[in-house]
């Protein structure tokens, strides 16, 4: 059954005219399905298509050219619940899609302010991601597809947005694998990108906006290929950047950055090795130079352990290790400080 609605309200007080039109699509084929939407302002659209078993959509709208769209289909008749999404704009200009295939998909999108983009996509069996965003020009993008069989939820994506021009990117392939990223800043990037089992990503960025500290303007990279991987990333104040790329099992890697202008490079190929950076931009620029901390750790084999704490300007540490059961420590402070250590081979251990 296809359902078309359209709604046009005109006022007219003196010589002004104020005129709206919402529209909704609604096309559903099957059983037990429901659309709720809800529309309230000017020139905004929502379309829903479900095709399967048991599909919820709900859309409420307040605002002016606000769109939703929502595709579901497919669905197993013998699973309990298959396909929900809600989504809550409010504002103008907000941009929200989502698509789910497969069964046990859930997905929440909430965009408060405008020109909001949340873009979901989501095959396979019981996964589940939510979208937040609050402020201005935000850019969401979720990927998950995977099926763990009775494990319910299977991958599990989050963003949160707070503030202006921010962008968030989660890709995940396999099983219950998790990726959280919360952004309460100004023109920073996160990419997030799981291949695996299991494996857990955390960003957070903050500076550029009210309440907190800093310019914003951050990027990060967490790349994880494997099953059981960990990469951890908290990025304030100024203009920070960070890669954390993880090939195997069990790995490990952290990263703080704060005040402004640090970067950071971790890269693991291996099973159980561990890698932790903190960095602090601390002092005043010399002859005008604000220079940049800059911290490399690569790790090769397995269960070795790379520590690097720079507090200081224009600090480089560099950490290479190749075989197994190395143990490194690299702390400086001041400015122009340079670091360097070599690890080969394996630990022989009783």
């Amino acid at each position: 059954m296809k359902k078309a609605i359209l709604v046009t309200a005109a006022l007219l007080c003196g010589a002004v005219t104020f005129a709206q039109s919402n529209d909704s699509d609604v096309d559903q084929n099957g059983t037990k399905h429901r659309a709720v939407i809800s529309q309230t302002g000017a020139s905004n659209g929502s379309d829903v298509d479900q095709d399967g078993h048991a599909n919820k959509a709900e859309i409420g709208q307040d605002g002016i050219s606000n769109v939703s769209e929502v595709i579901q289909s497919g669905g197993d008749s013998d699973e309990n619940l298959n396909h929900e999404t809600y989504v809550n704009q409010d504002g103008e200009q907000n941009n929200s899609y989502v698509f789910q295939a497969g069964d046990d998909q859930i997905s929440r999108v909430d965009q408060i302010g405008s020109n909001n983009e949340s873009d979901v996509y989501q095959y396979g069996s019981s996964n589940l991601s939510e979208v937040s965003q609050d402020g201005q020009g935000n850019n969401a993008f979720v990927y998950q597809m995977g099926d763990a069989g009775e494990t319910e939820p299977n991958n599990e994506a989050y963003v949160t947005q707070l503030g202006k021009n921010n962008s968030a990117t989660q890709t995940q392939f396999g099983k219950t694998n998790l990726a959280t990223s919360t952004q309460r800043a100004k023109g920073s990037e996160v990419i997030q990108f799981q291949i695996g089992k299991n494996n857990e990503a955390e960003a957070t960025q903050t500076g550029g906006i009210q309440g907190e500290n800093g310019r914003g303007f951050h990027y990060l990279k967490q790349v994880q290929f494997g099953n059981d991987n960990l990469a951890v990333a908290n990025q304030s104040k100024n203009n920070q950047e960070a890669w954390q790329i993880q090939f195997g099992d069990d790995n490990e890697a952290e990263v703080t950055q704060t005040e402004q202008h640090n970067d950071s490079r971790q890269f693991q190929s291996g099973n159980g090795n561990y890698s932790s950076v903190e960095q602090k931009h601390s002092l005043q620029p010399i002859n005008g130079d604000r220079g940049r901390n800059s911290s490399v750790t690569w790790q090769y084999g397995d269960m070795n352990s790379a520590t690097h704490m720079q507090n200081g300007l224009r600090n480089e540490a560099l950490t290479l290790q190749t075989g197994d059961s190395h143990v490194s420590t690299i702390y400086q402070t001041g400015a122009n400080n340079t670091a360097t250590v070599n690890q080969s081979g394996s630990v022989i251990q009783n």
